[in-house]
């Protein structure tokens, strides 16, 4: 019931803001998202002997998200700046034996969070932005209610056991089917919301890109469970916090949207790349 009910509270809140939310709200949104799931993330990561710099890492959170916001164009080298700062904080601060894990695990959290919430604004002003980004939670989120209940009910092979004992070949089969049939109702619904999520759905092939964009995202989706599962295993964690009702810590809700979103940010591009040509 606590799931349902944070979930009911969240997904309009989410909505609402994909679609009449100015620029600088959305980012300061994504901005305090990230920095809470990336705390989560860092407090993994010392879980496992190392001690990183979490107050210079999240400052450099909130400088990557300002850059991006006023030039999205400098993102590489400022994500390559903050590598540089990081390496060079920790080869004073920390002892000589944990340098190198303390500047890493530091500087793949930015990697991890940072950077897949900070497309969120970059996919929002584009056309079809809200409707992108609204196609991507669907699928999020339908597979991970296909995959919980059906994997519950009749899951028998394990997908990872070592990973997450929980998790089925069912269940995952169950997500990608379920993501297939929501969008498909949706589509089916609100045919306008079809072609303006995909620029190319008049052409000839339209139709399998933007299956094969659902069927990527769900199965990115999945992968990023499996990876901040892998890595609260690895640690010896449960959960990474407790601040949402019924689905532990933020990074545990956000987790799957982490390799879902650079899916779809990088699907966009090639489209755009591919638009002018006949499919």
């Amino acid at each position: 019931m606590k799931r349902v009910l944070t979930a009911l509270l969240l997904i309009p809140i989410v909505v609402l803001l994909l679609f009449f939310g100015p620029p600088w709200l959305i980012t300061i949104a994504c901005a305090v998202v990230a920095c809470l799931a990336l705390w989560e993330y860092l407090a993994i990561a010392d879980a496992t002997g190392a001690s990183t710099p979490r107050w210079l890492t999240l400052g450099l959170a909130i400088a990557l998200f300002a850059i991006n916001f006023d030039s999205p164009s400098m993102m590489l080298p400022a994500f390559t700046g903050a590598g540089f700062i990081l390496g060079v904080v920790c080869t004073f601060r920390s002892p000589v034996d944990r340098v190198l894990r303390d500047a890493s695990f530091a500087f793949f959290g930015l990697l991890l969070v940072v950077y897949p919430l900070s497309l969120i604004p970059r996919i929002r002003a584009l056309d079809a932005g809200a409707s992108q980004l609204l196609l991507l939670l669907v699928v999020v989120w339908t597979g991970d209610i296909a995959a919980l209940y059906v994997g519950r009910s009749f899951g028998r092979n394990k997908l990872a056991p070592q990973i997450s004992p929980g998790k089925t070949w069912e269940g995952a089969a169950a997500s990608l089917l379920g993501s297939v049939i929501s969008i498909s109702i949706i589509v089916a619904l609100f045919p306008s919301f079809f072609s303006r999520t995909f620029l190319v759905a008049s052409r000839p092939h339209g139709a399998l890109f933007g299956l094969l964009l659902v069927v990527a995202i769900n199965i990115a989706a999945q992968l990023g469970d499996l990876l901040e599962s892998a890595i609260k295993r690895g640690a010896g964690v449960k959960d990474s916090g407790t601040l949402l009702p019924g689905h532990g810590g933020v990074l545990d809700r956000i987790d799957a949207m982490l390799l879902a979103l650079p899916v779809l940010w990088y699907a966009l591009v090639i489209q755009q790349l591919f638009a002018p040509l006949s499919f």
